[in-house]
């Protein structure tokens, strides 16, 4: 949804914003993707987030986290199960809901794209796509061995793509 977000918040307020960066993120959610979002909308408005942290992490972390940092996993899993329902759920509507495809081509401050190689959400390529229909000066970059999370899975790599942007910006 953050990317969403800073798409909304540039064409509102394009005076405010000389670069963005967008991590694991997409203008609008991908068909296969909302309908996983939606079928565990409904799955969670009957039972409840109790259970939902280890069948949620599969989408979110990649296999190497999995791997080399399950520690992560299992502190994300009960993090994620302390959401407050209800919220949960009407952020899952509002991103369900919301698209901001129409905004890219209006994009005029410079951008990178962060996706990690196992991202579900934001896949290397739809990145890719999402950024070449960008006319601003622009770069995509892929974390190996992550997905989702980037900054739980590389937190040193993706400090280091957005300092360097920073930097150039």
């Amino acid at each position: 949804m953050g990317t969403i977000i800073a798409l909304e918040a540039f064409a509102a307020w394009p005076q405010w914003i000389r670069g963005m960066v967008f991590i694991g993120g997409l203008p609008e959610v991908r068909p296969p993707v909302r309908e996983r979002l939606a079928a565990r909308a409904t799955a969670m408005r009957a039972s409840g987030m109790a259970g939902w942290g280890p069948r949620v992490m599969p989408g979110i972390f990649s296999p190497a986290t999995f791997t080399a940092k399950p520690e992560v996993v299992g502190l994300f899993e009960r993090l994620f199960e302390t959401h407050d329902e209800a919220s949960y759920l009407r952020c899952l509507d509002i991103l369900l809901g919301a698209s901001a495809v129409g905004r890219v081509a209006g994009i005029q401050v410079p951008c990178l794209a962060i996706t990690g190689q196992d991202d579900q959400y934001a896949p290397p390529d739809a990145v890719r796509a999402f950024m070449a229909d960008m006319h601003a000066p622009h770069d995509v970059a892929v974390i190996p061995e992550a997905a989702h999370m980037p900054f739980f899975e590389k937190p040193r790599e993706l400090a280091a793509l957005v300092g360097e942007f920073l930097d150039r910006v």
